[in-house]
Order: structure tokens, then sequence, then C-alpha cells
């Protein structure tokens, strides 16, 4: 069966990540040296390290982001370092100081930097841990004005938070709306060679696989008679044949008039009797727009991965015994044991 992954990390979004942390890293980059350098000033020698460290490894990991080098610790350091620093000048400076608004930030990055799971964990562990931290450590006469002011800040964080999830879930389903889509061949609905090639990597060497690859017998004069439109209703019912045999998590469409069909912990000699039925599903179906007196075989070439060590070479071969169903008269069946 084909699984398409729900988590996957595509390279659209490891790029999205990777420019969100470069355009981050540059802001912080400024910021740090800027406020290190008035700390410096005023004498708060300690905010002013703190800053002052944080632009040297800024520096570092621009100057990695520019080689391709980036490392998902260096992105998990930056983002702590960037949290941490909020917060020790939020709780230094107060709630009065205007500070802790940049608390406001942390959902947008850490959606962005690192998804929907961990996004929705930090945003709300920070918001916990900042809210109590702000109201133990701010000291104003009136305690209506330290309600009020954590109650906004609060909301407001909640309101990001929120727009921060329905954008991350949004873009993750649309990205993998997408990858289901390039997975599909567009006429038969089957999945494509580039299924096959991502199916076959994840299973091989974990379990036997066997490989039918099938080919629509005389298709071209299918077309030259009927014309291509027939012809592709005729791949279409071919497709749905198979499927009512096998299923559709294992039919691929690699080429024209060429499926492949993979029997996931199945030996050769097993698979055979299914691989003799898809035969016979296409050679006994009625499809539309020919002429009674035109018969719709394939022709099924057979190979088995357990003696093959990567999908093209399993390809070539499954394709040589084809060949060999081809000069045998087709509507036939070749394996290893012919």
């Amino acid at each position: 069966m084909v699984i398409l992954p729900n988590n996957v990390i595509t390279p659209s979004t490891i790029k999205l990540r990777n420019n969100v942390l470069k355009g981050l890293t540059i802001a912080i980059t400024f910021s740090s040296l800027v406020v290190s350098i008035i700390n410096f000033v005023h004498g708060n020698i300690f905010i002013c390290l703190l800053d002052f460290l944080l632009f040297l490894f800024c520096v570092y990991t621009l100057l990695e982001h520019k080689k391709g080098n980036v490392k998902n610790w260096q992105k998990i350091t930056i983002t702590s370092l960037y949290i941490f620093a909020i917060s020790v000048v939020s709780v230094a400076g107060g709630l009065l100081s205007g500070i802790p608004f940049w608390l406001l930030t942390f959902p947008v990055l850490l959606y962005l930097l690192f998804g929907r799971k961990h996004g929705a964990i930090g945003s709300g562990l920070l918001l916990l841990i900042e809210t109590v931290i702000l109201y133990i450590n701010t000291s104003i006469s009136e305690q209506y004005s330290v309600f009020a002011i954590l109650v906004n800040l609060v909301l407001a964080y909640i309101v990001i938070w929120t727009v921060s999830h329905v954008y991350e879930v949004n873009r993750e389903k649309s990205e993998q709306a997408l990858i289901k889509l390039a997975m599909r061949d567009p006429l038969t609905k089957t999945y494509n060679r580039l299924a096959l090639t991502d199916y076959f990597a994840s299973l091989y060497a974990k379990q036997p696989l066997t490989l039918a690859l099938l080919d629509v017998d005389n298709f071209k004069k299918i077309n030259d008679l009927f014309g291509h439109d027939t012809g592709d209703i005729v791949l279409i019912q071919i497709a749905k044949a198979l499927k009512r045999v096998t299923g559709e998590n294992n039919i691929f469409r690699i080429g024209g008039e060429e499926f492949v069909v993979l029997f996931v912990g199945e030996q050769q000699h097993n698979a055979c009797t299914v691989i003799e039925l898809l035969r016979d599903a296409v050679e006994t179906e009625s499809f539309t727009g020919l002429q009674k007196n035109i018969r719709v075989t394939i022709s099924i070439g057979v190979a088995e991965s357990n003696t093959i060590p990567n999908l093209t070479k399993l390809l070539k071969e499954a394709d040589r015994r084809l060949y060999q169903a081809k000069s045998a008269g087709k509507n036939c069946i070749m394996t290893n044991d012919n």
C-alpha cells in the first residue's frame, strides 16, 4: 500500500524555514548589536554581553546559511537565545517598559520554524511561563493596572497564536494536497512513476517485492483506428479493471500504456496467481468505444526485488521479460521460471 506521509518535511517547507531563519537572524543581528552598544553605554554589562553573544552567533549562522550548511541545532539555538533574551529583558524592564510586547513574536516564529505540533506546544508553554513571571516581577501600585495590561497582552498573544496555527494548518494541508496531486496520474487516477520511486525506496530491503510490468498490446493500433480520446478511455478502463483485482494502492502508470503493479511481501511464485487475474481482467473487460471484435489484452513481465538492488534495474529486468512476452505472442506473462 502506498502511504503518503501527513507530516513529511518537503523541500519547500525546508526552504521556507531556512528563509524565515535567515530573516530572523538578520533582524536579530542588527538589533542585538545596537542593544548591546546601548547597554554598554548605560553600564548594563550582563545584558550587553548577552546581546553581543547573540550577535556573534547570528553572524556565524548567516555565514553557514550562505554556505547552505544550516543545521537543525542552529535553528533551535538561535530561536532559544532569542526567546531567552526577550524574556530576560522583559522581566528586567517590567510591563510598563513595553518590551514584553516582543513576546507576541514567539508564536509566529515557532510555527514558521518548527511546524504545527512544536509551534503549538512551545507557544502554550511560553505564554504560561511568561505571564506568571511578568505578574510576579512587575511592581505597580495598583494591582488592577497589572491585571489590565496582562489581560491585553495575553489576548493579543492568543490572537496571534491562533492566526499562526490556522496558517500553518492550512499551509500543511495545501502542501499535502500538492504532494498527492504530484503522485497521481491525471488520466487514470492511479499513482505515477514518482510515487513508485518513493514507495520502492521506502520498502526495499525491508521485505521482498514482486514487480509486474504491464503493457497494453497493440495500443498504437487502437489510437490509429479510433483516435486518442478512445485510447484514453481504454487506459482508464484498464486501470479500473486492475483496481478491481488488487485495489488502487499498488498500481502505478509509468508510461503511455505501461502500468506497474507491486506485490509487497510476496515472492514471485505467490504473486503470479494474482498477476494472471490481472491479465484475465483486462482480456474479459468490455471496452467503451471499441468494436466488439477488437480485443484489448496486456503482456506482463515479472521481476523480484530480492535479487535486484534498485528500482531501475528491477524495471529493466521486468521490461526484458515483457519483451519476451511480446515475442511469445502477447497476452501472456513472463517470469524467470518461463
